[in-house]
């Protein structure tokens, strides 16, 4: 097991056993994991939608950074690397199609980090693609398949309900955090729903080194190779099964 995995175990059993309503917040790279956060922020601390991530870790941090008192318990995980012993626990688990995944993944690294990808096979080819998608997918369908006593404790969210009825989102996360729907009526009262809207318009739309985020993304259709294509189409087809 390497330093990071091993490094990972020890705070999520440690957050698990010994800090009381901790959980964790599960998802494929570019799949929501930061939308939702910045929702839990607005419902539970009253933190504008709009902070920057900055405060937005001090408020909810992902896993490996410091908490402080103003943190509130909820840990952020690429579910590329989670332990097993995490099902155990609480969270929320955020679900996007796979191609969608993968070409907005894709174009995060070319755009934002110094990893770079001469091609989207390349991307998929490496660990960062169809690897960690599917580990994302059989980390999902194990907790689905557990006793029933683990599935109740998820929320699991499917990305499309975050972008095209955020509102339910909202209100299925605050019902997930105990809060009524009395106090969430009057949270949203004071939350422009526009600004939450803007949120996903609003994220990685800067270009960077020449790469400009591609909206639509299916003109990666005909670039992709036909043997990784038909690994993500198998991909789909699970997902779409499990969200119809």
């Amino acid at each position: 097991m390497n330093l990071d995995k091993f490094s990972s175990v020890v705070r999520s059993a440690f957050y698990i056993f010994f800090v009381p309503n901790s959980f964790f917040i599960i998802s494929y790279p570019k799949s929501g994991n930061t939308l939702v956060r910045r929702i839990i922020a607005q419902l539970v601390s009253g933190k504008d939608v709009t902070i920057g991530h900055k405060e937005l870790n001090e408020v909810l941090p992902e896993i490996g950074r410091p908490f402080s008192r103003k943190s509130i318990i909820s840990f952020g995980f690429k579910s590329h690397n989670i332990p097993p012993l995490v099902l155990w626990s609480r969270g929320i688990f955020i679900f996007r199609n796979p191609f969608d995944s993968l070409c907005s993944c894709y174009e995060y690294y070319n755009r934002n980090t110094n990893r770079h990808f001469d091609s989207i096979d390349d991307f998929l080819k490496s660990k960062y693609g169809l690897i960690w998608y599917t580990q994302h997918l059989d980390f999902f369908l194990k907790l689905i398949s557990n006793d029933s006593w683990i599935s109740k404790q998820w929320l699991i969210l499917d990305y499309r309900i975050l972008l095209e009825d955020r509102l339910t989102a909202i209100n299925s996360i605050a019902s997930y955090l105990g809060i009524s729907p009395f106090d969430t009526d009057m949270i949203l009262r004071h939350t422009s729903v526009a600004s939450l809207a803007k949120l996903e318009e609003a994220s990685g739309s800067k270009s960077h080194k020449g790469f400009t985020k591609v909206k639509n993304y299916d003109s990666y259709r005909n670039e992709i190779a036909p043997e990784l294509y038909e690994r993500i189409l198998q991909l789909e087809k699970i997902y779409y099964q499990l969200f119809p």
